[in-house]
This record gives structure tokens, sequence and C-alpha cells, in this order.
């Protein structure tokens, strides 16, 4: 006869632990999802209120002196556009590459924009250096400003500063070849732009711009600068009451 095997009274003991702490290690559990879903829920509704605050803020308005900054188009255009940006800035490199060819083959090239450039060179040395350089070329020669606008959004953006004084003489050197690189860096580095630079900054701070690039059209803020259809539709809106 086979001998009835008696109980383990070890095992016993360790299945009721086990079954004990099943209800604790759900509660936890499912306490865990609840909590990190409530925190996901709170962060994404301040985002969204954030973003809805800063929708609802009243857009900037200014009483531009378009004279003697650099611009683009023709000067009897109902529409004028001022684009305040630092060349560093990711964002102003967007606008210049992906919103501003439209702009331009829309509306400047057929008479309808005028477009301005007002520097706010805030991120490091390489934007101060930049603006001076525009500044410097806009002074040698007004149409080759452009050029260099063009010019300076093409080099790569990043953290690390390049823009020396050295290397925006090489750029102009080898790329502008109506502007006199030795002039131009004697200019940039005699701070003969500051005066220019600091009409600019007056301007940024009297109209009350905080960021870039900050869009104006016909001296209001336009706040979606990034979306190029929302602008053409604005733009004939304003050309229709005209």
């Amino acid at each position: 006869m086979s001998k009835k095997k008696k109980p383990n009274p070890k095992k016993r003991q360790q299945g009721k632990k086990q079954q004990s702490n099943l209800p604790a290690i759900l509660f936890f559990s499912i306490s865990g999802v609840v909590i990190i879903a409530f925190l996901i829920f709170f962060a994404l509704n301040s985002t969204n209120q954030e973003q809805a605050q800063v929708s609802n803020e009243e857009p900037l308005q200014y009483d531009f002196s378009y004279e003697g900054q650099p611009s683009i188009g023709d000067e009897d255009a109902p529409i004028k556009i001022v684009d305040i940006g630092d060349y560093k800035c990711s964002h102003c490199k967007d606008f210049h590459e992906i919103v501003y060819p439209d702009i331009k083959k829309d509306f400047i090239d057929t008479g309808k924009v005028q477009l301005f450039f007002v520097n706010f060179p805030f991120i490091d040395d390489d934007s101060l250096n930049l603006a001076k350089g525009g500044e410097a070329v806009f002074a040698q020669n007004e149409e080759a400003f452009w050029d260099y606008h063009d010019l300076v959004f093409q080099q790569e953006q990043g953290e690390a500063q390049w823009a020396t004084v050295d290397a925006l003489t090489k750029l102009v050197k080898d790329n502008l070849s109506s502007i006199d690189a030795e002039q131009f860096k004697e200019d940039i580095e005699g701070n003969a732009q500051t005066a220019a630079i600091n009409e600019d900054l007056t301007i940024v701070n009297e109209a009350g711009v905080t960021s870039t690039p900050t869009i104006f059209i016909n001296g209001v803020e336009f706040k979606e600068w990034y979306d190029y259809k929302v602008i053409k539709e604005e733009i004939e809106r304003l050309l229709e009451s005209e």
C-alpha cells in the first residue's frame, strides 16, 4: 500500500502568502496606471490651455517707419510685411526656406507685397555678427542684401558658433562679387553698423516683440507665420479691401 503524502505546511503557507499579496499588487498596479493617466491628461490639458492662451492674445500692432530698412518688392505695393528675425533662429530659417519663397513668387514678384527685414539678434554672438554683416552689405549695395540674406540662411544651423568676422568675410568674398570683402570686414570690426542695429532693437522694443520670427502684415502681427495658406488668405483679404 502506498503511503499517503502528508501535505507540506511550508508550501501551503507560501501559497497563502502569494494569494494574500495579489490584491495589493493589483491595487498598486491599477493605481499607478490611473496616476500616470491623470498626469498625462493634466500635462496635455495644461499645454492646450497655454496654446489657447497664446492664440487668444491680442496681436501686436506697430506703426512702422519703413525708411532705411532692407526691403524687397515694389515700393508702391499696398501690402507691407515686416519680418523680425535672428539669423541663428531655426524657425526664422524655416520661414525663409518654406514660406518666404511662395510669398515672393505670388505677391512680391507681382508687385502686391513689399517685404522688410528687421534684426533682432538675441541668441548668441553669431546672431550679432550676422546682423552686422547684413547691415554692412546693405551699406555697400542695397540689392545685394537679399543675396546675403539667402546665403546666410543656406548655412547649416546649429548650436556651435561659426560666424566669426573671418568666416563671414570669406563667405562674402566667395559668393558676393558686388561686395568689397575688405571693406565688409573693416565695417564689422569697427562696429560701423552699431547705429543701424540699435535702430532695429528700438523697433523691436517699441513693438513689444519678444521672439523670432515675428511677422507683421500692414502693421499688425500675424501669428500663423508658419502656414502659407493662411498668410495667402490674409493677403488676398487685405488686397480685396484696398
